[in-house]
């Protein structure tokens, strides 16, 4: 009976780390998921993704400041981690009221307020991987599978809610040719049907989760049951912590006690092995944290804007699946880790060429062609969560500062891969959009 007790109190504390992890990146998540509606009316058009993907890389600043900081002069982690839960709310809520207004830059018409906010998000996710993720580093493995979950869990939980909202009916072009002293072509767009919920409303439900978020933390960061779970670690300060050398006792996956624990010796990577998943990491975040993003639009929106629309929502719902059932399943493994990066090329091959001959992609116009696109984009990301979830599994094992030098990998790649294809795509004509009215 006092097993069964104990069992159910762990998966209640559970919940805590979940709810926490929902918020690290929520607003990105978000933001994503309402391109396909914003981008008709925006004036970045299909180029917006590649603003969002760079805006996002700037928030690295937010690590940045975060190690000078705890270098020069440190603060306790929880104030920040409370001070960036406040920047995530407040961007949610500055989209919601601002996202639809412009601001004309050098004779160019922009999306100011909205890409402000974006920057707020990308603050608060970028610093979470540094300091939210380490954090929770320090509770017993199960706590930490838990906050992972839930980082994924803010892609499905807003998926859900996108799919209530829907997109309204396609967009039709009406074009009118008219010969005078030169050619003019009008463009008239036909009236749409809106979405069920606005995007300003879609933004406030954002803000109320990260409100719950803000509130799962607190309990974590107060409550005197949260400090008994804390793993074999020594604490020095902040997320400078190391596990005890000897063993520690953790129930494989979970993190639940049982009457008979499990005991885990600590797996020590070699120097060329710990070298090599670090560039690993620095490669895979290149790649699915800014590239494939980057181009999400040329790769979708060819076949229509629900084409678009569900591939953003079901990558979003297949993620959190992934990391879910890899809590089941052997996920500390090199050689895993190396053939899903090795298989993931398959995929991300195709969503790449689908960009890079837009507007016109093989299997344009058919049913097969949409079905691939989505498929290629849901498998691409359910292989990456996979790898990222092994890759925290091997690198907890290395200590604190593992995770945060993980962390920091994980944002410097995503950061050239963002300069990388911001460049081609605002620079280069190799990503071309669709015009309606051409010949």
């Amino acid at each position: 009976m006092d097993c069964i007790t104990g069992i159910n109190r762990k998966t209640m504390l559970n919940i805590f780390p979940l709810l926490f992890g929902v918020s690290a990146w929520l607003g990105i998540y978000a933001t994503f998921l309402q391109m396909p509606i914003i981008v008709k009316k925006a004036p970045e058009g299909w180029s917006l993704p590649s603003f969002v993907v760079v805006l996002i890389q700037i928030g690295n600043i937010g690590p940045l400041l975060y190690t000078m900081l705890q270098k020069y002069r440190p603060i306790k982690d929880s104030y920040l981690i409370y001070f960036m839960l406040s920047v995530g709310l407040s961007g949610a809520l500055l989209f919601s009221q601002f996202y639809d207004v412009t601001v004309n830059i050098f004779d160019d018409e922009r999306s100011l307020p909205l890409l402000g906010s974006v920057l707020m998000f990308s603050l608060m996710a970028c610093t979470s991987s540094v300091l939210f993720m380490p954090y929770m580093g320090r509770f017993q493995e199960g706590y930490l599978v838990s906050y992972f979950t839930g980082v994924s869990f803010g892609g499905l939980i807003s998926s859900s809610i996108t799919l209530l909202q829907g997109i309204g009916k396609e967009e039709k072009i009406i074009c009118h040719n008219h010969t005078m002293e030169i050619n003019v072509t009008d463009i008239s767009p036909e009236p749409q049907e809106e979405p069920n919920i606005s995007v300003a409303t879609f933004f406030l439900i954002i803000s109320c989760i990260f409100l719950i978020s803000s509130i799962s933390f607190f309990l974590i960061d107060t409550l005197k049951i949260f400090k008994n779970e804390y793993a074999n670690v020594v604490i020095r300060y902040g997320n400078d912590y190391t596990f005890n050398q000897e063993e520690v006792s953790i129930n494989a996956g979970t993190g639940t006690e049982n009457n008979e624990k499990k005991t885990e010796k600590l797996k020590k990577l070699s120097s060329i092995n710990y070298q090599n998943l670090m560039l690993l990491t620095g490669l895979i975040s290149a790649t699915f944290n800014a590239i494939i993003p980057g181009v999400l639009s040329y790769a979708t929106l060819p076949f229509g804007t629900h084409t678009y629309h569900y591939t953003i929502t079901f990558v979003y719902i297949g993620e959190p699946l992934a990391y879910i059932f890899g809590n089941f399943i052997p996920h500390s493994s090199i050689r895993l880790v190396w053939s899903l990066a090795t298989f993931a090329i398959i995929p991300c091959t195709y969503i790449m060429i689908n960009a890079v001959m837009s507007p016109f992609p093989p299997l344009l116009g058919t049913l097969i062609g949409s079905i691939l696109t989505i498929s290629s984009w849901v498998i691409a990301k359910i292989c990456y969560a996979f790898i990222n979830l092994s890759l925290m599994s091997i690198f907890r094992a290395q200590g604190g500062k593992s995770l945060v030098r993980l962390g920091g990998y994980t944002q410097i790649g995503s950061f050239l891969g963002s300069v990388f294809i911001f460049s081609l795509v605002n620079f280069t004509s190799i990503f071309k959009q669709y015009d309606p009215c051409s010949s």
